[in-house]
């Protein structure tokens, strides 16, 4: 029951929401009813109460989707010219079947194309459903995912999209973070770069900026690793500088308190180290076996610390871990920790 409450309080907000979009989408675009036919224009008159984006069946008992059949039969029914005027309607949910029913029939790639270039700043949020998930999606991200045009993008088409994306700042769809590392390093885009990070703060630009290689700009590296750190490992890892070294220990030891087992970030984590001589980053493989971590209640990230190093094959490495585990206390021998230590260094005969 609370689950079906919070979905209907959730396409309430979102009905709500689209009201406001359907006056501002009146003006943004320029739909022209005298172009349609007096069946179509009868078709629409019900449109306003299917605006929104889903699957043929949905919710749990898999009834079939008003709303889909809705848009099918007017998509099916209105000619190729309706269609192609359609994706100007002030309804996201009709722009968006109209432009999928046209790349369904196949219809004159340069237009389709033409179209989608038009809708890259469709930034009207619409409430998708797909069985029981319910979820909102920009209009222009929808339309860019649609499947069934083959090839999907040609190189040319490509370019042309993440250009367009890098160049303007009002296109904010989901392509926009990918396009910024597409681009060819040039002086020109550089520039771009530093004004994406500097005046826009654009997160998904600090890598690509990064990448040139300008000292100036490493100092948002340290910054990366507080809201972004798997963008601030794959900089260290191409500029593992001795002054990166303190913001790794500060994000390990956080990490560690918080008792993280995001496997995939600590993964991350360890391929960045690796980047460094043994001698700058033991500190960093024993820290997980600090007596404070130890007695978290999960033991995940020293064991996975524990069995990374392993990995490794460093002897010496080798050595101060048995060093640790025989110099340690009984208490911590017993512990869950110690346990899965003695296992590792049973699996390389270095205790009996």
């Amino acid at each position: 029951m609370k689950n079906l409450f919070l979905t209907f309080l959730f396409l309430t907000i979102g009905l709500l929401m689209d009201d406001n979009f359907i006056f501002a989408n009146e003006k943004k675009y320029n739909f022209d009813p005298s172009k349609f036919s007096a069946e179509t224009l009868e078709a629409l008159k019900d449109s306003e109460k299917y605006n929104s984006i889903e699957s043929k069946q949905t919710g749990y008992s898999g009834l079939e989707s008003k709303s889909f059949k809705f848009h099918a039969n007017l998509s099916k029914n209105a000619s190729d010219i309706e269609l192609v005027e359609l994706t100007n309607h002030y309804l996201g949910s009709v722009r968006y079947y109209s432009l999928k029913e046209l790349v369904s029939r196949k219809y004159d790639r340069k237009i389709i194309f033409d179209i989608l270039k038009k809708h890259l700043n469709d930034t009207e949020l619409i409430t998708y459903i797909s069985g029981c998930i319910v979820t909102r999606r920009k209009v222009g991200d929808s339309m860019l995912g649609l499947y069934g045009w083959d090839p999907i993008f040609t190189t040319e088409e490509n370019r042309i999209l993440d250009s367009l994306f890098f160049w303007n700042s009002d296109f904010t769809l989901n392509r926009q973070q990918r396009c910024y590392d597409k681009m060819a390093k040039s002086e020109k885009n550089y520039q771009r770069l530093k004004l994406l990070v500097y005046q826009e703060d654009n997160i998904y630009a600090y890598f690509p900026l990064i990448k040139y290689g300008y000292q100036e700009d490493m100092i948002l590296i340290s910054k990366l690793m507080k809201s972004k750190p798997e963008i601030a490992f794959e900089a260290i890892q191409l500029f593992p500088e001795e002054q990166f070294l303190k913001d790794l220990e500060i994000w390990q030891i956080n990490e560690l308190h918080r008792n993280s087992l995001i496997h995939d970030i600590w993964k991350k984590f360890y391929d960045t180290l690796r980047k460094f001589d043994i001698e700058q980053t033991e500190k960093f493989y024993l820290l997980p076996l600090n007596e404070d971590f130890s007695k978290n209640k999960s033991i995940f990230p020293a064991e996975y610390s524990i069995s990374y190093i392993f990995s490794l094959n460093d002897k010496n490495l080798n050595y101060k871990f048995l060093k640790l585990y025989k110099d340690s206390n009984n208490v911590y021998k017993e512990s869950k920790l110690g346990k899965y230590l003695r296992e590792e260094l049973k699996k390389r005969d270095l205790i009996d």
